[in-house]
């Protein structure tokens, strides 16, 4: 616990530049094992050849990445996630399912059934939700440790002056 309390503290402190870099990488490979998994779990629902899965996952990080960005992702802090942000996260992945069937079915890149859209839609969802909320609460853990740890001091004598 103390390691990960000291890779928390590393990375408040970094530039927010580089603390924005990080959580698109951490988006990256979530949506990545996302939809891996689903490809693996639902194998006979997404009967798409090797070269058509690489084409897919491709495609969902060069569109899935700048939508988050472009929409606002990246500006909020993750220690404030609530219900609200949950929702407009499933409304970017609407856009961006959408967007990758509308160009798979325009090309011919992959041929999926709706059914296969939904299960993507759910798995990159569900999975990018999760681990928002885990970050959220390892970065609440982290502060309610380091508050834990401060020394308390009482000041007598300033009456309400003293008080804000």
């Amino acid at each position: 616990m103390k390691s990960i309390s000291l890779l928390f503290t590393y990375i408040l402190n970094l530039p927010t530049n580089k603390r924005k870099l990080i959580r698109v990488s951490i988006d990256a490979f979530i949506l990545l094992i996302a939809l891996i998994s689903c490809s693996f779990l639902f194998f006979k629902i997404f009967n798409i050849t090797f070269e058509e899965n690489i084409r897919l996952i491709f495609l969902l990080l060069i569109i899935g990445l700048p939508i988050y960005f472009l929409t606002g992702e990246y500006v909020s802090l993750t220690r404030y996630l609530g219900s609200s942000s949950f929702y407009k996260l499933a409304s970017r992945n609407i856009v961006i399912v959408s967007i990758l069937f509308i160009l798979g079915y325009l090309f011919n890149f992959y041929k999926l059934p709706i059914n296969a859209w939904i299960l993507v839609y759910l798995f990159i969802t569900g999975f990018t939700g999760l681990a928002r909320f885990i970050i959220r609460d390892l970065l609440l853990n982290q502060n309610v440790s380091r508050s834990n740890n401060k020394t308390k001091v009482a000041i007598y004598g300033a009456g309400s002056a003293g008080a804000q």
